[in-house]
Parts: C-alpha cells; structure tokens; sequence
C-alpha cells in the first residue's frame, strides 16, 4: 500500500470533527456518533459513555466490514463511509477493483441513523471529502493489478453525485496524494504532495495551479469560517492566505520558494489538526502523546501537558471533540474513550530581558554654558582669520 494512500494514524478517527457544534454531535436522548477505530471497523459512541459500542441494529449492512475513511458533511446531515474494496474484486483479463461508498443520515433528526444509499466507483477508495451542503463527494481512489509484478497502479479523483447516487466526474492523477481538502465554497479542491500542494477546480473537475510547499505535507484544513489552507508539515504548520498572496508583487511571487503566508514552529513532530467550532482554537496531534493547542489568530502554541502522565499503559490520544463553550477539549485513547476536559490556558507573557541602551544611542543633556555676548568683528579680523591656517582656528574656537 502507498504512504501517501495509507490509513490515517493507528489511533482513533472520529467523524464529528470540526464541522458539527457539540450540541448537535450529541443529537437528541440516546442518539450516537460513529466512529472509525484503529482496526478499520465501525463503532458506535454515546455522548457521556467511556467505551465504543457496536453499530446499531439498522447500520447492520456496514457493521463488520473495514473502513479506510469516514467524513461528515458541512451541515451534520450526512455521513460517508468508503468501505475497502477486497483485493481479489476484478473481472474478465482486465483487472477491475470496484470501491463502495455508504451515504449514511445522522440521527440529528427525527429518525435514527440509516443508510441512504450506496454507491459504486473504480478503485478502491481511500480519502473523501464532503462539500458543505452535503451534495458532492470528493473521493481518493486507487486500483491494485491482480499481479503485483505489473507495477501498474492507477489513481483518480472522483466527483459523487449524493443525490443522484452516481459519479458525475473523475481524473486521473500520476501519483497518490496524501490528504485532500475542499475549500469552504467548494469550488476548489488542494491535493498534497511532497514540495507542492496541487489544486483541482471542482467546475469542472481539472488540475489547476498549485502552492509550492517546499517538505512533507500531511494534513490539509480549512479554518471554519475562513479561506486560509492550514498544511502541517512535520514540525510545522503553515498557512496560505490568498488575500495576503494576491497583495505579492508577480516579480517576487514568481521567485519564492516557499509560498506559505505563516509558519508556526511546533515542538514535535505533527500530522493532524482539529478546530473547534468557531475556528478559535486547534489541537495539533501526532503519533504518541504528544498534543498542543493552536492559537489562530496570535499563531502562539501551548503544549499541553496533561495528557503525558497517563496510567495503564497508553501509548497514544487522540483529540475527539471540542465542548461547546470557552474550548473544553475531549481527548481518546483507544479503545476506551476518556473525558479528559482541556482547556487553552492563557498564553505566557514572555517579557524579554532589559537590555542597556548603547553608548551612541544615549543622548545625554550637554551642561548649562552660559552664553558669550556677540561681539561685532572688523572687517580687518575676518580677513586675517580666514587668512590663518586651519589649526589656528581650530585653537581660536576653543
């Protein structure tokens, strides 16, 4: 299996994410979010219980059956599941892989969870977005030989249709990225890539510019309620605000190597981001325990810390999901779900030492002198001074 196509991090995936407000993830009495575990399958999460749960009875048809993917859409309606494709699906001498998608309703309305519909396309899907209306989904897909040997690996973009049921679009790209994000209109779709991060225009669905990012690109994000593209690289995460790149003269945009408006300097090594509804705060998370606390708008990061010291053995948290309110945070550990409320601390004041003034920069007071009268000087006196010899001078205006 590619990097770039591989399932997210080992821990846990949650399809609540940042889209929905925490009232409405909750839903009404008794109502459960899914959840995509660390072995691929699908669990079901009460808001206030500590364990994952199997799916209910009427999501029997998805129940038991790998995952590479969960996304929920913009407005909490809707919930796709890529289901993995078995390796041995092909037909005839050609190999076919044939993928599945599940449009499931959340139970935020009168009736329980249920699924839609299920939708068909080449490949096998990895990575899907959905557009904030709940009406297009975007998905990553990759088709595998039957013979390995071959080394003929395809790799598309697909446009889903969720109302119609059908894909509408697809394009073919060279090599698997490893995230897609959609901007917030939809209108546009970024692909990362190592040293680059590829956009797509969705009307129609094509290959268009891109950012030079230069490094490994993991995670790509939009902040809620804004057009800047959030990209974690490793240790870092940088920002591409469009309004601040328009405003670059062509002459030095054309000569940058890195294009990214803001980079924030983290103290480990990161994949992932998770904002809060109002867009105000991100937990930043990678691999293990580590996790620490974005600030938006002042690009400060605070380490968080307690979440180190944990006991029985936990190797590994994942953010779930922020609390509605000043940015409570809710954090897992697989497979058990622990409410370990976090709040952003409020940033330290580094005061920067007092450094003493130089010697040249100091202006100090000259003493009083008091000041000589003006005496009137002869023509004769003028001329025998600008006669005498510059030292002469010198000397006189002492």
């Amino acid at each position: 299996m590619p990097i770039g196509l591989r399932l997210a991090a080992v821990a846990l995936t949650i399809a609540v994410a940042a889209a929905l407000p925490a009232s409405r993830a909750a839903g009404g009495a008794g109502s459960s979010t899914m959840v995509l575990g660390p072995d691929g399958l699908l669990y079901s999460w009460s808001p206030g219980g500590a364990e994952l749960q199997p799916l209910p009875p009427v999501l029997a048809e998805i129940d038991n059956r790998a995952v590479n993917d969960l996304a929920v859409s913009g407005d909490g309606r809707l919930e796709l599941v890529l289901i993995a494709a078995p390796p041995d699906t092909h037909a005839g001498r050609h190999p076919r892989q044939e993928g599945l998608a599940a449009v499931v309703a959340t139970g935020n309305g009168p009736l329980p969870a249920h699924v839609l519909k299920k939708i068909t396309f080449d490949g096998d899907g990895r990575r899907g977005v959905l557009s904030g209306d709940g009406r297009q989904a975007y998905v990553l897909a990759m088709r595998t030989p039957a013979d390995a040997a071959r080394n003929q690996l395809r790799f598309w973009i697909h446009e889903i249709d969720l109302e119609a049921g059908s894909v509408s679009a697809s394009a073919q790209l060279d090599r698997p990225p490893s995230a897609i994000a959609l901007d917030p209109r939809g209108a546009r779709l970024y692909l990362a890539y190592t040293d680059r991060i590829l956009t797509f225009t969705t009307r129609p669905l094509a290959s268009s510019w891109h950012y030079r990012s230069p490094g490994a690109n993991h995670g790509l994000y939009f902040r809620p309620g804004s057009e800047v593209l959030y990209a974690v690289r490793r240790d870092q995460i940088v920002m591409f605000d469009p309004k601040l790149l328009a405003a670059i003269p062509p002459e030095r945009h054309r000569t940058m190597e890195d294009e990214a408006t803001t980079t924030v300097r983290l103290p480990f090594s990161a994949d992932s981001l998770l904002f809060s509804q109002d867009g105000r705060l991100a937990a930043v998370y990678g691999a293990g325990m580590d996790l620490a606390f974005l600030d938006p708008e002042s690009s400060k990061v605070d380490l968080a810390s307690g979440v180190f010291t944990h006991a029985d053995g936990i190797s590994a948290v994942r953010p779930f999901l922020f609390e509605e309110g000043p940015g409570a945070l809710l954090i897992g550990s697989p497979p058990r779900i622990r409410h370990l409320p976090r709040r952003f601390p409020r940033p330290r004041r580094h005061r920067l030492p007092r450094q003493r003034l130089r010697r040249r920069h100091v202006r100090r007071r000259a003493p009083h002198r008091r000041r000589r009268p003006h005496r009137r000087m002869s023509h004769r006196t003028r001329r025998a001074r600008r006669r005498a010899p510059s030292h002469w001078r010198a000397a006189e205006r002492r």
